[in-house]
């Protein structure tokens, strides 16, 4: 317990020294649910929230977002105990092993995160605990909570019902709903509906943003997951186990134990996430953090599976294989846990425009948000729709969105137009809303053809008009206004006809927009080219800071014909260099028939 415990010391300052928020989305949202919570009594039924980690959560929200990390680390101290006391009674001399495998890659991610799947961890394993030591009714008590924690217990409670139906226990099969009736009673007496439970479920509507993937997804993915020390002493453990059954043994009851209680659920859990994702239901993402939930069963399966094959060795050889493991999946955890040793792009782009929103008494006005980070950034309560309304509770068929004067909306193109279901024109067109300030940048692994940045744009709701003025910048039938570096690229193309470009790169435009103070910028670039069979081309519009480092990157895959493309480019800061460039893989040609590109500037 005291390496456990150093270990959830080591989680817990990871995430106060991080320079990046762990998780800005589902993470940041648990935080502010436990957070003003004690404001919003009603919170604490929400099931999307889970319930129970939300009321854990309460008085370690109050130290900050680091609070979650902390209850994070208890939680998984928590899970420790008990799995400790089985693998030991099971195999002398293993139990230090537990804490070293749990630091498999996602389970460090989303405890370092603060997110749910640490707590349904932990109350799976003091359930398989109490059955062990036959404590029937305190296990089903303690199962019964697990619907409120995660939606992953649909893949544990059946196998729990069999073990107790298959051990006689049927008296204590009645705990498993205490949870439940609890519930729907409170529940009822406030919603004034007992079916409540059925009617709010969170996870039974299709979202079709959300994608589907294939089937194989987690799979392939299971050393992201879990890494690969603790798959392989798992699958050692597996078919240790397996093998054991076919002989009679006083063992074989624990065996059967750990196959069905811990094996079975990891199969199933993985199961369920496997054909929803491919599917494309019940809320699925493909997110990998889900998957940290069997993680505390793998282990189980690995130390305690693999007992039979570590009794053949001697007590010093057993403790250095164990030991050389579970360092294996503590450099594997280092290696592929997704933590922000930087700040991301989106949190990036987000704490600016907090900075902007703080500034000039715009903090004490009525915000419309639909992003949870931004209401952390700016310490605000957007569960109190009298300050801070998010964008489900705008009324979406009115015009003004049920916005007053004054008020501010912040859009984000996260979630402003799928959860927030308000889309960016909109706001832009609609009269009553008045843009002040835009930001975009792209995520470096989205600079690929069809990658978009990320954006948010700030809008009060008043009704003044603005203007917009277009600008052409380049039109290739002005032959005699053109950039002299364009007229020379063109020029020296050795091919007729003489409006043609030759090589890799042949043209390159730096500081192609102009520099004044309109909020936002839109660039329209049509054109029509031709190309050589089998060649190919591109063109490339990027952003670099002052420091070299690069904004954005849109590229548009050229063919034989017109091409048209659209940039939303908002105000920037001093020092970004634009540059637009043409990309003509292997050196080739391209005809250049027509080319036009314009500015739409809105002030």
């Amino acid at each position: 317990m005291i390496l456990a415990g150093l270990l959830a010391t080591g989680a817990v300052l990871l995430r106060v020294y991080l320079p990046g928020t762990p998780d800005t989305g589902d993470g940041v949202f648990h935080y502010l649910f436990a957070r003003y919570a004690p404001e919003h009594p009603r919170l604490l039924l929400d099931l999307w929230a889970k319930p129970l980690f939300t009321f854990l959560g309460i008085p370690f929200a109050q130290l900050g977002a680091w609070g979650m990390t902390l209850l994070n680390a208890l939680l998984f101290l928590a899970t420790c105990w008990p799995l400790m006391r089985m693998t030991e009674a099971r195999s002398p001399g293993t139990a230090w092993a537990v804490p070293l495998l749990m630091l498999a890659p996602m389970y460090l991610e989303v405890t370092v995160g603060g997110m749910t799947e640490v707590l349904f961890g932990a109350l799976t394993a003091w359930v398989l605990l109490l059955i062990l030591t036959e404590r029937w009714r305190s296990a089903a008590a303690v199962a019964s909570l697990l619907p409120f924690t995660r939606p992953e217990w649909v893949g544990f409670l059946p196998f729990l019902v069999l073990w107790f139906i298959w051990c006689g226990a049927l008296r204590a099969l009645p705990w498993l709903a205490l949870g439940t009736v609890m519930m729907s009673v409170i529940g009822g007496l406030v919603k004034q509906d007992l079916l409540w439970l059925l009617k709010e479920h969170p996870y039974q509507h299709t979202i079709d943003f959300y994608g589907r993937g294939s089937f194989w997804h987690y799979v392939v993915h299971a050393r992201d997951i879990a890494g690969a020390p603790l798959l392989v002493l798992a699958a050692i453990g597996l078919c240790a186990l397996a093998i054991s059954l076919g002989r009679r043994s006083e063992k074989r009851h624990r065996n059967l134990f750990t196959l069905c209680l811990a094996a079975a659920p990891v199969f199933a859990i993985t199961f369920i996430h496997s054909w929803i994702w491919w599917r494309g239901t019940n809320g699925s993402f493909g997110l990998l953090r889900v998957m940290a939930t069997v993680l505390p069963f793998l282990v189980l399966v690995a130390v305690d599976g693999s007992a039979p094959v570590l009794r053949s060795l001697s007590l010093r050889i057993r403790g250095l294989v164990l030991l050389l493991f579970g360092l294996l999946t503590t450099v594997e955890a280092y290696h592929r846990v997704d933590l922000p040793v930087v700040r991301s792009v989106p949190e990036l782009v987000m704490d600016d425009a907090a900075a902007f929103l703080r500034a000039d008494d715009r903090e004490r006005r009525r915000i419309a948000l639909a992003q949870p980070y931004l209401a952390f950034a700016l310490q605000r309560d957007p569960f109190d729709s009298t300050r801070t309304p998010t964008f489900w509770r705008l009324h979406h068929k009115r015009t003004d969105l049920g916005l007053a004067e004054g008020d501010l909306i912040c859009w984000d193109s996260r979630m402003g137009p799928h959860e927030g279901g308000v889309e960016l024109e909109r706001l832009l067109f609609e009269p009553g809303f008045t843009l002040l300030r835009g930001w975009s940048r792209q995520e470096p692994e989205h600079f690929y053809a069809g990658g978009q940045p990320f954006e948010v744009y700030v809008f009060e709701r008043r009704s003044r008009g603005w203007r917009t003025q277009v600008d052409t910048l380049i039109d290739l039938d002005r032959w005699e206004v053109l950039p002299p570096l364009m007229r020379d690229a063109l020029n020296a193309c050795s091919r007729p006809p003489m409006r043609c470009l030759q090589g890799e790169y042949p043209l390159a435009l730096d500081h192609l927009l102009p520099k004044d103070d309109a909020v936002l910028k839109e660039m329209h670039i049509e054109g029509d080219v031709g190309l050589g069979e089998g060649a190919s081309a591109h063109l490339v519009y990027t952003e670099t800071d002052a420091d070299g480092n690069k904004l954005r990157y849109h590229q548009v895959d050229l063919g034989n014909g017109p091409f048209h493309t659209t940039l939303r480019i908002p105000h920037r800061e001093e020092g970004v260099r634009d540059q637009l460039y043409w990309w003509i893989p292997g050196g080739g040609w391209l005809e250049l028939r027509k080319l036009l590109i314009t500015v739409h500037a809105r002030s």
